[in-house]
């Protein structure tokens, strides 16, 4: 499997670097880059209107490079985020203007994702590095640009970005499984399983340290910029782009579910899911850059891991996989504790300070009082994240039984060519020989008795 064919880099789906200028023809979008944070929406809408009406031969996407197309992607669907949900706390606009909407389409066809924010383009190309002489580190990268002025936003980015520039470093070696596979390198087998687990060991500290600079109270601040659009409340009559009123953009927000390196981890593992959650996660492949999702579809259209293991004699290889199993149940036991700090304990505790002053019935409201933009713990891809996390840690659990076909003194006895014939018979060769000597003396016997009578 060739990794540029899939658009894989040297750290993984993340590209080797982002871009931070604007091509040419795109230079009068200028403007809203340089006040891409902004939290004064009226301010911010008014640049959009103001941008030259757009035409398609004076701004084509046909002719930009694989890197500027990823860059005007990510900017113009954060851009549309931005311009439909506002601050978060009313209506949201029920057309993106065709200055901004229209690139989209075109973009999102180039590169064979949906015409929406995902987890691509607001987390793997939008980053640099602060100082490029140093490695690629959490605390060396930076988020290009914010929807919001605050810190946590670029910190709830860039963890999920070195998160992905650390699993990546071990793509290559996935890459090479099929192969080391029909060739039984147990040796190279044993030290791809190896990385694969001390990666997702090393991921939830990785991920832990969310808590340093994004508190549940500031994700929520800028949560509603990765909503979906296919909500019916908020979009009756569908969102559209201005000139496209029957291409709705109706499709889920963006997710973690959209990551390729997590979905990647389970085709490793062949772990299997079932029901909502295994219709939720193929469904979130359309929301990844199609050279990733053909990657994803052609592994796991190959062998298995897990078959290769269950058909094994070599214990360490069965005991690597059993291992890597339970880190990658502990890794999606400790993303729940997280989900359940950051979405499932801010409701309960807004619900119930909601319920504590009806029951006053004030009226009055504190200063300070924090405002919810929705008040479910629904994700933003739109699922019920308490099911669905419960799901994929039962799914990815039972994985490590290697099912029923692996029981220990069950294995085949393979039988030697020669013997197979008087097996069937139900005798060997030796037992041949002493009937028919048998036989012999019988039949002597007889014909004596007959001559003395």
């Amino acid at each position: 499997m060739d990794p540029g064919f899939y658009q894989i880099s040297s750290i993984g789906f993340l590209p080797e670097s982002c871009l931070r200028t604007l091509p040419p023809q795109f230079t009068h979008i200028q403007p809203l880059l340089d006040n891409f944070s902004t939290p004064d929406m009226e301010f911010f809408r008014s640049l959009v209107h103001a941008l030259p009406k757009y035409n398609v031969q004076d701004y084509s996407t046909k002719t930009l490079s694989l890197e500027e197309k990823r860059f005007l992607y990510s900017i113009f669907t954060m851009m549309s985020q931005k311009y439909v949900w506002g601050s978060g706390n009313g209506t949201p606009e029920q057309v993106i203007p065709a200055e901004i909407g229209v690139p989209i389409l075109e973009l999102s066809k180039d590169l064979g994702i949906a015409p929406v924010m995902t987890y691509a383009g607001s987390i793997l190309y939008n980053w640099s590095l602060i100082d490029e002489t140093q490695p690629l580190t959490l605390d060396n990268l930076k988020v290009n640009y914010k929807l919001t002025e605050g810190s946590a936003y670029e910190w709830f980015c860039i963890v999920h970005t070195a998160i992905e520039a650390h699993g990546g470093r071990i793509l290559e070696q996935i890459l090479n499984l099929h192969r080391d596979m029909r060739e039984f390198n147990n040796t190279a087998i044993k030290a791809t399983i190896k990385e694969v687990n001390q990666v997702i060991q090393d991921t939830a500290p990785l991920l832990g340290r969310m808590y340093e600079r994004c508190s549940p109270q500031d994700f929520w601040a800028f949560r509603f910029y990765f909503e979906g659009t296919n909500m019916k409340e908020a979009f009756p009559n569908g969102l559209h782009v201005e000139g496209f009123e029957d291409e709705k953009i109706h499709y889920r927000g963006a997710s973690g579910g959209q990551s390729s390196l997590m979905q990647i981890f389970d085709a490793f593992f062949a772990v299997e899911h079932e029901g909502h959650s295994k219709e939720f996660l193929d469904e979130m492949r359309d929301y990844m850059p199609g050279a990733h999702r053909k990657f994803l579809e052609d592994f796991r259209n190959g062998p298995t891991l897990k078959e290769y293991v269950r058909d094994c004699d070599d214990e360490e290889v069965v005991a690597l996989f059993k291992q890597g199993i339970d880190c990658f149940t502990g890794y999606r036991q400790f993303h729940y504790r997280l989900v359940h700090d950051y979405i499932f304990q801010v409701v309960k505790n807004k619900l119930a300070a909601e319920e504590t002053e009806a029951k006053r019935e004030t009226g009055e409201k504190k200063e300070n009082e924090q405002h919810l933009y929705k008040k479910n713990e629904f994700g933003t891809g739109g699922t019920d994240p308490r099911i669905f996390l419960q799901e994929v840690i039962k799914d990815t659990r039972v994985t490590k039984e290697l099912g029923k076909e692996r029981l220990i003194d069950e294995k085949p006895v393979k039988v030697p060519e020669v013997k197979i014939m008087s097996l069937r018979m139900g005798f060997d060769t030796n037992q041949l020989q002493n009937v028919l000597f048998s036989l012999a003396v019988a039949v002597a016997g007889t014909f004596l008795v007959r001559l003395l009578l």
